[in-house]
């Protein structure tokens, strides 16, 4: 078991009252500070670089948002409503982290140090959710060789048809 995932979903049932929430800092050379400084400036063909190269991976990692030269793993996903978090952390089970989407590839990062506002879109379908999560066993929150693929699903049905299903159409065709 790891404690550093224990102590952090247990942080996320109040989080409100034990995280301060700052806009993440895009001025790094980092993956992730590029991917959300690309969402930002509405960088469309720069973000599906990213994305070309993320398939061509059997596993979806990022660097960490706070020690950006600690390599972390998507390990496990899960949707709450309108919400999607995607669950992170390296291969000591030392510094889990989450990110949440709704409009964006990262709207919302949740660490044990932070929580940050990484997109221009509206936060409230995702930072609504986050009391879910300090739920979830951290038995699936481990390390491990995880092939990565896309939730397709909405909650409404024209917003499948309107936003996901023309993604698939396009990673279909790069793939």
């Amino acid at each position: 078991m790891s404690e550093q995932i224990d102590r952090f979903l247990s942080s996320l049932e109040n989080w409100k009252e034990s995280f301060e929430v700052k806009n993440f800092d895009t001025t790094g050379d980092d993956e992730l500070s590029q991917i959300i400084a690309m969402q930002r400036n509405k960088d469309v063909d720069g973000l599906l670089k990213i994305w070309e190269r993320k398939l061509e991976q059997d596993y979806f990692e990022l660097p960490h948002p706070i020690f950006s030269d600690v390599i972390t793993r998507a390990v496990y996903s899960v949707q709450h409503g309108m919400a999607n978090f995607v669950f992170m952390v390296d291969s000591g089970n030392k510094f889990p982290w989450v990110f949440g989407q709704c409009q964006g590839f990262i709207d919302y990062i949740l660490t044990n140090e932070y929580h940050f506002k990484a997109s221009l879109s509206i936060e409230s379908p995702v930072v609504d959710k986050i009391k879910n999560l300090h739920k979830l066993k951290s038995k699936y929150l481990r390390f491990e060789n995880r092939r990565f693929g896309f939730l397709l699903g909405q909650a409404r049905p024209y917003h499948f048809f309107l936003r996901p299903f023309e993604i698939f159409l396009f990673f279909k065709r790069i793939k």
